[in-house]
């Protein structure tokens, strides 16, 4: 549910002889959730033809679902540049004995390379988002030879503790022809391994999320003042903070639009919040409506617990906020703190209201900072982000296909320095 579904396009990739397998550890569809992987694949295969692997079915899943499986759908045209692989019922994910495992993985990369392959694609990118690949990675290696990148856009361990570099990710750290961190802490931890690391920020759709429209009709009952977020309801928001900021501001409507993550615990923080009479939650939307809420707040929020995991996060929303003009209040998880030019910080429920009211009494006069937040997402559209990454793919592959991009019309966008 994060982010908007992209624009894709009928037109054929500008390089169609370099092919990308996408070994993301996620599906293309699932539910709306919309990852940084997401975002910039179906951009990237305006440029080069994408292969997006789906992870394979457990067997135990696949006898579980025999009516509902995959089976006709092995191959499916997104769109001109991106086709999705469906691993075949008969190879499902199998984990003892542990060869028989290794030699389903192995046919499920060779099958989707050759999606690439009838394609015409004579070069192969691999594009890894998951430490689960290293095997794979290094068998590519081996055999293709070629690119391989290393997208880290997550704390792959989610724990709430700090802990250790994976041996996996380690190897796909210390191998990968270039890596791609997406969060400030993330490179601090991660950078220094492969000397070809680069900080890539996550993005927004900017037309998107600064595009006014049409006030939703579950917000107009609602009055103002409103604070507002979209997104999962998820362990990662701190409700704790949450409940003693609604009940300390009665003066504020608190709207929260999303889908709950299911969770005992968040079970029993929502329902302290659901008899909060200046509380909404408004329930899950699809993609396409999100954009619509934050238009109709007074002021954003980004109300984040701070733990070892948040600590590495670059929420997609901050941009989604930041587009809209809106001023924005959130907890100074790392990546928040890198704008505290643009957006208020506070971790205790006094400063979360003080800051809350400081926002609301300048709302209306903050021209100048309206458009300052306006330009930052600008700064980080999607599209330029994926621009900034076809030239770094087309510079591995030589200077003809630098060129190649160049006539087409490929310029870098400014590269994010926060």
């Amino acid at each position: 549910m994060n982010g908007s579904q992209p624009t894709l396009t009928s037109a054929p990739p500008v390089i169609p002889e370099v092919g990308i397998l996408a070994l993301t550890g996620a599906p293309w569809e699932q539910n709306g959730i919309m990852q940084t992987r997401h975002q910039l694949l179906p951009r990237l295969a305006h440029y080069f033809p994408v292969v997006w692997m789906n992870p394979a079915w457990e067997w135990r899943v696949h006898l579980a679902n025999r009516g509902n499986r995959p089976e006709g759908r092995r191959t499916r045209r997104v769109h001109a540049g991106l086709d999705v692989y469906e691993p075949e019922w008969w190879l499902p994910a199998l984990y003892r004995p542990a060869s028989v495992g290794r030699w389903i993985a192995d046919q499920h990369v060779r099958r989707a390379l050759g999606m690439l392959a009838r394609r015409g694609c004579e070069k192969i990118i691999l594009s890894v988002w998951r430490e689960q690949y290293a095997r794979e990675a290094v068998r590519f290696d081996h055999t293709h030879g070629g690119v391989r990148y290393y997208h880290v856009d997550d704390e792959y361990t989610f724990s709430d503790e700090e802990q250790p570099i994976p041996a996996n990710e380690r190897i796909l750290l210390e191998t990968s022809s270039q890596v791609f961190l997406h969060s400030p802490a993330l490179v601090a931890k991660k950078g220094g391994i492969n000397r070809r690391t680069v900080f890539s920020p996550n993005g927004v759709d900017f037309a998107a999320f600064s595009t006014p429209g049409p006030e939703p009709d579950d917000l107009q009952a609602i009055p103002h003042p409103r604070v507002g977020y979209t997104g999962w309801l998820k362990k990662q928001l701190n409700f704790e903070l949450i409940e003693a900021v609604a009940k300390a501001a009665p003066h504020l409507q608190f709207v929260f639009v999303g889908g709950v993550v299911p969770s005992h615990k968040l079970d029993d923080e929502l329902g302290r919040l659901r008899v909060l009479p200046n509380v909404h939650l408004l329930g899950q939307k699809i993609t396409a409506e999100l954009a619509r809420y934050p238009h109709h707040f007074d002021v954003c929020l980004l109300p984040y617990a701070r733990t070892a995991y948040t600590n590495y996060i670059y929420p997609l929303k901050l941009h989604e906020f930041l587009a809209t003009g809106r001023p924005v209040v959130g907890t100074s998880i790392r990546t928040l703190e890198d704008f505290g030019d643009l957006i208020e910080l506070a971790d205790d429920p006094a400063g979360i209201v003080a800051a809350l009211d400081r926002a609301l009494r300048k709302a209306d006069g903050d021209a100048v900072g309206r458009e300052a937040r306006r330009e930052e997402a600008r700064r980080h559209d999607w599209q330029s982000l994926a621009a900034n990454l076809a030239l770094a793919m087309a510079q591995d592959l030589g200077p003809s296909y630098t060129a190649r991009l160049v006539a087409a019309g490929v310029r870098p966008g400014a590269p994010p320095t926060r």
